[in-house]
C-alpha cells in the first residue's frame, strides 16, 4: 500500500482514538499512564502530518517508499492495537448505562485483556513503542528537515511515558503455579530458594531447583517509582559514594571509629540512638559514609543477615528546599523497599488507594509505612549526616518534626547522628554522645597518600628524614597537634607545606601552623598572594569562579574560563578572542596547586568537578574575596558572553558530520555549555557598564543570530533549546534580565515586544513561564499583547494559571486587557484552569471581572464540574455565588447534585439545599439523587437527603425506587446495610413494584442473596407471597440465584411459598434440579416441597435433572419416591420417564431406575 494512504489512515485512527478517550477520561481512578498516552495523541498527529505533507510534496521513489514502509506499517499496527483496547472499555462504560464510573470495574476487563498478550501491550507501552517508530521516521533522511524539531519531542515523550506509573504492575504478568517465589531488587543479588541450588555464570545466576518455581517479579520497584514520582527524589546515593571516593583515598581511614566500644554497642548490642558531634571540617561526614559502607559490606543480603537493613540520610544546607519532611521519608521508604524480600499490607494498601484514588500522603501516613514496612527486619541502622544542616526555620519546622519521629520510632531502629558540636542534642535526646576529631591514624594515612602524590614534598621529607630519623614523626604529630581535631586544617597544612620548595622553609613554615581555621584560609590567601602573577591570577580567578558559579566546573570548564578571562585583560572590548583550549594529564594540577589546598577535584560520574576542600572555605571566600575581585559579577558574566560571541558556529572545514560537530564543541570548547546555560543569570547579578553594552550586543546583533542560535540550542531546558524563530528579547526575558531591557527602551533601541516563535510565543510567554514578574511588567508597560496564544492556545494568563502563580496571574488581570473567554487547546477557559488547579481567590477574582461560569472545555465540562470531580468545596460555592448553574444537566446528564449524591458529599448537598434547589429533581432515567447516593451506598448523604424531605418513594422510569436501589446493592459493602435501615425508618414502602418486570424490592434482594437485607424487608411488612410478571415470588428468585440460606429465611417466614408456581408452572423444586443444585434440592425437598409437581409441559424436577444431565439430582429424586410412571412432553410429543433416560443413553439412572421399581414391588407384595 501506498505510504501516503496508510498515514491518512494513521491519523484517522489518532482522531478515533482522541474521541474514544474523551469519554473514559471522567473515569474515577484511571491510571495516569492513559492521561499520558492522550497528552501525546497531539504530538502524534503533528508529526504524521508533517511527514505527510513531506511525501505529498516530494515525491519519494520506489525505493524510499520501500524503506520507510515498514515504519508507517509499525505505527499503524500500535495505534490499532491501543484503539481496541480504549474501545474495549468505553464500550464495557457504555454497556454500565453510565454507571460505571470507578477504574475497579473497568480495571479488570483491561486486565483481561492485556495480560494474556504481555507487557508490551499496556496502553503507555503501545504508545512509547509507536512514537519510537515516529522517531525513526522523523530522523530519516526524506523527513529529517522538516521534522527535526520533532524529534525532541518525540524523545522527551518516551521519556515520560517510561517514567509513569505502569497501567498494570509488572507482578501481573508473571504466570506459574509454583509454591516458592525468587524476589529480586535492585540493591542486592539475592535470592530465596528451598530444596534448590544456585549456580554462579557470569552476568547472572542460574537456579537448579528441585521443585518448580515461581520466580515473582518484586513489586517494590513499581512501589518505589510511585514514591518518586509524588515526591523529589533525594539521590542520597550520590553523596555516600562520592564520600567513599574520598575515603578511598587513604586506605585504612576510620577503622578506629569502626573500633569504637560506643559504635559497636550500637552496631551489635542494646545502643539505639548515637550522637556523633564535632567542628566543621573535623570528618564526620566521610566517617558517617565509612558506617554506612561497612554496615552494607557486614549485612548484605546475598551473604549476610536478611533481617537487617542500613538506610541513610545527608542533610545539606544547600538543598533545603528540596529535603523537606515528605521527601525526607519517602527516599527512607525507598531505601528501606530495596533492602526488603516483599512489600508490607500497609505500603500495599497505601499504594493500591494511590491507583485509584490519587490521595494526598502526610507525613504520618510515610511514618506509618515505613514501620510497617520494618516489621520484617529485626534491626534497622539509619546514619544521619550533617544534621545541623537540616532546615529548622519556624515556617517548614523540618528539623522538629523529623527529630520529633525519630523519637517515637520502634527499638528495632538505631540511629547514628552526626552535627557540629553542641547542636541539637537537647531535642535529640541521645543513649549516647560520642565527640568527632581527626584521628591520629587518619591524619597518618592522609599524610603518607599526600606526600607520595608530590614529588617536591617528597624529596624534601626524604631529605629531613636523612638528617633526622624522626622527621616523618615531628611532622606528624606537628600536623597533628596544630589540627585542633579537625581534618580540614590538616589537609591546609599539609596545602601550605606543599608550596615550600626547601627543606628550611618548609620546617619555618611547621613551626608556624595555625590552630585557627580562620587564620589559616587568610594565611592560604597570603600565600596565594605572594606567588608570581601568573600563578597568582590563576588562584585568584578561579577561587571566585568556584566561590560564585551556578554550578560546580569541570577541569575543562574552568580551564577554557580562565583563558577567556585572561585574554580578555589582554584586549580591548572590542577585540577579538578565540576561546580554544587543550588540556594535558597536569590540567588538575596546574589549578589546584595555585590554590593553597582550598581546592580539590572531586570525580562524579567520571567527570572530574572543582569543589572547596570545605563548605566553610565558600562562606569565608565570599566574605574576603570580593576585596580582590571587586567586579567578580560582571568578569563571569563578561567571560560567558566572550565565549559565546567569539566561538566559531561553524566547525573547520574537515569535520562535516554532526558527531563531529558535537566532538569539536566539547573537545575545544568545553566552557560552551555552561556559559550558554548561565550568562543570563550572572547577568541579573550586580554586573556593571561594559557588560550591558557586550549583552546587548549579542541579544540585538542581525550579526550574532547564528551565535545566539548555537548558544540557545545547548541549553539544557529542552523547551526552550528545541524552539525556533526566538528573538533576543524572548531569551532576555527567559533569565528575565529587566535591568538590561529598561536600558534599551531607555535609549529607544528598537524593540519588537511581540515577536512571535514558530510556537507562536511572545516574550511576554516566556516571562510569565519563567516567573520574572518585573520583566513581564515592563513588556505589559510596553504594550505586550496579553491575548496571543500560542500553539497550545495559550495565553501568557493561561501559562501563568497553570504554573499556580497566583501574583504573576493577578499582574496580567490589572489592566483589563487580558481576554477571559479565550480557551487553550484542550478548551480551558482561564476560569477552568484556575479551578483545575483549586485556586480559589484567583477564582473569584475571575468571577468579579466577569469570567463566564458556563463556558465548557473539549469534552463539555464546566467550572463547575471541575470543581465538583476535584473536591474543592470553596470554589464550589464560590460558583454558586456568581450564578453557576447547578441544576442543568450538561450534555451527558450531568448535574452537580448528581454528583454529590454519587460521591456522598453531604457538605454539597446541604449547600445546594440552603440555595432551594429541587433535591427530587430526576435525571433522565429518572433517577433522583437519593437513588444515586444509595447506588453508591452513601449512607451520610442518604440520610441529608432523606432529613431534607425528598420522596423516599419516587421511582424512576423503570419503576423503581430508591429501596430497590438498596435491595440491589446492599451486598457490595458494609455500607448497605445502614442505608437499607435508613430508607425502611423514612417511610420506604416495602411492596412498591416495579414497571417492567414487576419485582418488589424482596424479589431483588431475594435474587441476590442478601439474607440480612431480606430480614429486615420482612420485619418491615414485606409479603413474600407478592408475584412478578412471570409469576415469581421472592423464594424463586432466591433458588434461581443458587442462595439457599436466603430460600430458607423465606421458607421459615412463608412456608406457604413451597409449592407457588411461576407462570409456566415450575416450582422452586423445578428452579432447583435444574440449577443442578443438589444441597437447595434435599433442602426444598425436607421443606416439603411437590416431589411430583409438573409444570406446563408435564416436566417434574426428576424430568429436567434428567434432562440437563445432573445425575446425582435425579437419582436422588428417585430414592425419594419421586413418581416414575409420568409422562411429560418433550417437543409435543409425549414421552415416558423410561424412553427419555433411554434417549440420553443414561445406563445409570436406568439402572437405578430399575432397582427402585423392583423394590417398590417387593414392598407391595
Amino acid at each position: 500500500m501506498d505510504p501516503l494512504s496508510i498515514i491518512a489512515g494513521i491519523i484517522a485512527i489518532v482522531d478515533s482514538i482522541s474521541s474514544t478517550y474523551s469519554a473514559i477520561r471522567e473515569i474515577k481512578g484511571l491510571p495516569k499512564a492513559f492521561e499520558e498516552v492522550e497528552r501525546n495523541l497531539p504530538l502524534v498527529k503533528e508529526t504524521l502530518q508533517i511527514a505527510e505533507q513531506q511525501l505529498h510534496d516530494n515525491f519519494p521513489s520506489d525505493a524510499e517508499k520501500s524503506a520507510i514502509e515498514p515504519i508507517i506499517m509499525a505505527c499503524e499496527s500500535k495505534l490499532k492495537e491501543l484503539n481496541k483496547i480504549l474501545t474495549k472499555i468505553q464500550k464495557q462504560k457504555k454497556e454500565g448505562n453510565g454507571e460505571t464510573k470507578d477504574w475497579s470495574s473497568l480495571g479488570k476487563l483491561y486486565q483481561k485483556v492485556v495480560v494474556p498478550m504481555g507487557k508490551a501491550h499496556r496502553v503507555e507501552s503501545l504508545m512509547s513503542a509507536m512514537i519510537g517508530s515516529l522517531k525513526a521516521l522523523a530522523i530519516h533522511q526524506m523527513f529529517k528537515a522538516a521534522t527535526q524539531p520533532q524529534v525532541g519531542k518525540l524523545e522527551e515523550a518516551i521519556k515520560k511515558l517510561s517514567q509513569v506509573e505502569p497501567s498494570i504492575p509488572d507482578s501481573d504478568f508473571e504466570l506459574g503455579r509454583s509454591t516458592v517465589n525468587q524476589t529480586n531488587n535492585d540493591r542486592s543479588n539475592g535470592f530465596l530458594c528451598t530444596e534448590g541450588t544456585m549456580h554462579n555464570v557470569v552476568g547472572g545466576n542460574v537456579w537448579k531447583a528441585d521443585q518448580n518455581m515461581n520466580f515473582a517479579s518484586d513489586t517494590c520497584p513499581t512501589i518505589s517509582q510511585w514514591l518518586e514520582s509524588i515526591t523529589t527524589p533525594l539521590h542520597f546515593e550520590e553523596k555516600l559514594h562520592e564520600l567513599l571516593r574520598i575515603a578511598q583515598r587513604s586506605p585504612g581511614s576510620g577503622n578506629w571509629f569502626l573500633k569504637l566500644p560506643a559504635l559497636s554497642d550500637w552496631i551489635d548490642g542494646d545502643l539505639q540512638k548515637l550522637l556523633a558531634y564535632g567542628h566543621a571540617g573535623a570528618g564526620k561526614s566521610v566517617l558517617a559514609s565509612i558506617v554506612i559502607h561497612h554496615l552494607q559490606n557486614l549485612h548484605n543480603r546475598l551473604y549476610g543477615d536478611h533481617n537487617v537493613a542500613c538506610l541513610y540520610v545527608y542533610f545539606d544546607y544547600k538543598k533545603q528546599k528540596a529535603q523537606t519532611l515528605k521527601n525526607i521519608l519517602s527516599s527512607l521508604l525507598v531505601q528501606l523497599l530495596r533492602c526488603s524480600r516483599k512489600v508490607s499490607h500497609e505500603v500495599q494498601c497505601k499504594f493500591d488507594e494511590w491507583r485509584q484514588k490519587k490521595p494526598f500522603l502526610g507525613d504520618g501516613e510515610y511514618v506509618d509505612m515505613i514501620t510497617s514496612q520494618a516489621m520484617e527486619f529485626r534491626r534497622i541502622y539509619i546514619v544521619v549526616d550533617a544534621l545541623d544542616q537540616c532546615c529548622s526555620d519556624t515556617s517548614t519546622n523540618t528539623l522538629s518534626e523529623f527529630l520529633d519521629i525519630f523519637c517515637k520510632l520502634p527499638r528495632t531502629f538505631h540511629s547514628l547522628f552526626t552535627t557540629r558540636t553542641y547542636l541539637h542534642s537537647q531535642f535529640l535526646r541521645p543513649d549516647y554522645e560520642l565527640e568527632i576529631t581527626a584521628h591520629p591514624d587518619d591524619i597518618s594515612a592522609y599524610l603518607d597518600n599526600f606526600i607520595n602524590s608530590r614529588q617536591v614534598m617528597r624529596s624534601i621529607v626524604n631529605e629531613g628524614h636523612f638528617r633526622n630519623h624522626s622527621f616523618h614523626e615531628h611532622l606528624l604529630n606537628s600536623i597533628i597537634s596544630r589540627s585542633d581535631g579537625l581534618f580540614l586544617l590538616a589537609h591546609l597544612h599539609l596545602a601550605n607545606l606543599a608550596s615550600t620548595n626547601t627543606l628550611e622553609e618548609f620546617e619555618n613554615t611547621l613551626d608556624n601552623l595555625s590552630c585557627d581555621l580562620t587564620q589559616v584560609y587568610k594565611a592560604a590567601l597570603e600565600r596565594i598572594a605572594i606567588q608570581e602573577d601568573k600563578q597568582r591570577n590563576t588562584a585568584i580567578m578561579l577561587l571566585s569562579w568556584i566561590t560564585f558559579a551556578k554550578r560546580p566546573l569541570t577541569i575543562a570548564e574552568a580551564t577554557q574560563a580562565l583563558y577567556i578571562q585572561n585574554a580578555s585583560r589582554e584586549l580591548s572590548m572590542s577585540g577579538y578572542v578565540r576561546p580554544k583550549v587543550t588540556l594535558n594529564p597536569e590540567a588538575e594540577w596546574a589549578l589546584t596547586s595555585v590554590c593553597a589546598g582550598m581546592v580539590v577535584g572531586v570525580v562524579e560520574k567520571k567527570t572530574t568537578f572543582l569543589h572547596f576542600a570545605h563548605r566553610t572555605a565558600r562562606k569565608f571566600l565570599k566574605k574576603h574575596l570580593l576585596v580582590e575581585c571587586r567586579d567578580a559579577y560582571s568578569v563571569m558574566t563578561e567571560v560567558c558572553l566572550r565565549c559565546l560571541i567569539d566561538t566559531p558556529v561553524k566547525p573547520p572545514k574537515e569535520k562535516t558530520t554532526a558527531q563531529n560537530t558535537s566532538e569539536h564543541f566539547t573537545k575545544n570548547y568545553p566552557f560552551f555549555h555552561y556559559a550558554a546555560n548561565n550568562w543570563g543569570f550572572h547577568m541579573t547579578d550586580k554586573v556593571k557598564g561594559p557588560v550591558y553594552q557586550l549583552a546587548w550586543k549579542f541579544l540585538s546583533e542581525h550579526e550574532n543570530k547564528e551565535k545566539l542560535d548555537r548558544a540557545v540550542s545547548v541549553m539544557e531546558d529542552t523547551n526552550i533549546s528545541r524552539e525556533e524563530q526566538f528573538t533576543g528579547l524572548h531569551i532576555a526575558a527567559y533569565f528575565g534580565l529587566t535591568s538590561l531591557v529598561q536600558k534599551a527602551v531607555g535609549l529607544q533601541k528598537p524593540l519588537d515586544i511581540n515577536s512571535r516563535t514558530k510556537r507562536n510565543e511572545t516574550p511576554l510567554h516566556w516571562a510569565v513561564s519563567r516567573g520574572h514578574r518585573e520583566f513581564s511588567e515592563l513588556l505589559i508597560s510596553q504594550q505586550a499583547d496579553l491575548k496571543v496564544q500560542n500553539d497550545d492556545k495559550m495565553t501568557p494568563l493561561h501559562i501563568a494559571i497553570d504554573k499556580n502563580d497566583s501574583d504573576m496571574a493577578y499582574l496580567l488581570l490589572s489592566d483589563g486587557c487580558a481576554e477571559l473567554e479565550l480557551a487553550d487547546i484542550k478548551g480551558y477557559t482561564p476560569l477552568i484552569a484556575a479551578v483545575k488547579k483549586g485556586n480559589p481567590k484567583l477564582v473569584q477574582k475571575l468571577l468579579r471581572l466577569g469570567a463566564k461560569t458556563e463556558s465548557e472545555d473539549g469534552d463539555g465540562w464546566t467550572a463547575m464540574r471541575w470543581a465538583a470531580q476535584l473536591g474543592y468545596k470553596m470554589i464550589i460555592e464560590t460558583l454558586v455565588r456568581y450564578k453557576a448553574s447547578v441544576s442543568s444537566p450538561t450534555k451527558d446528564g450531568w448535574t452537580l447534585l448528581r454528583w454529590a449524591a454519587s460521591e456522598g458529599r453531604s457538605d454539597i448537598i446541604t449547600l445546594l439545599k440552603g440555595m432551594n434547589i429541587n433535591l427530587d429533581e430526576p435525571d433522565e432515567d429518572g433517577k433522583t439523587a437519593l437513588q444515586w447516593a444509595v447506588r453508591y451506598q452513601c449512607s451520610m448523604a442518604t440520610w441529608v437527603l432523606l432529613q431534607a424531605k425528598v420522596n423516599v418513594n419516587k421511582r424512576d422510569n423503570t419503576g423503581m425506587t430508591a429501596l430497590h436501589v438498596a435491595a440491589e446493592t446492599f451486598r457490595q459493602s458494609v455500607k448497605g446495610n445502614d442505608v437499607l435501615w435508613l430508607l425502611l425508618a423514612n417511610g420506604a414502602k416495602v411492596n412498591t413494584q416495579t414497571k417492567t418486570f414487576g419485582q418488589t424490592p424482596l424479589h431483588i434482594a431475594a435474587s441476590e442473596g442478601s439474607e440480612s437485607a431480606i430480614w429486615l424487608l420482612l420485619s418491615k411488612g414485606a409479603d413474600a407471597t407478592k408475584l412478578d410478571v412471570n409469576r415469581r415470588t421472592a423464594l424463586h428468585c432466591a433458588v434461581a440465584g443458587d442462595h439457599i440460606q436466603a430460600a430458607q429465611l423465606l421458607l421459615w417466614k412463608s412456608a406457604d411459598l413451597i409449592n407457588a408456581a411461576d407462570h409456566e408452572k415450575r416450582t422452586v423444586l423445578h428452579y432447583a434440579a435444574s440449577q443442578g443444585n443438589a444441597a437447595l434440592v434435599e433442602m426444598l425437598i425436607n421443606w416439603d416441597a411437590d416431589i411430583d409437581a409438573r409444570d406446563h409441559s408435564g416436566q417434574t424436577a426428576l424430568h429436567i435433572a434428567v434432562l440437563q444431565s445432573h445425575d446425582d439430582i435425579a437419582v436422588f429424586l428417585i430414592r425419594k419416591d419421586a413418581g416414575l410412571e409420568i409422562n411429560c412432553k418433550i417437543n409435543r410429543k409425549k414421552v415416558s420417564l423410561d424412553d427419555l433416560v433411554l434417549s440420553m443413553n443414561n445406563t445409570a439412572i436406568m439402572g437405578v431406575i430399575d432397582e427402585v421399581r423392583q423394590s417398590r414391588s417387593s414392598y407391595q407384595a
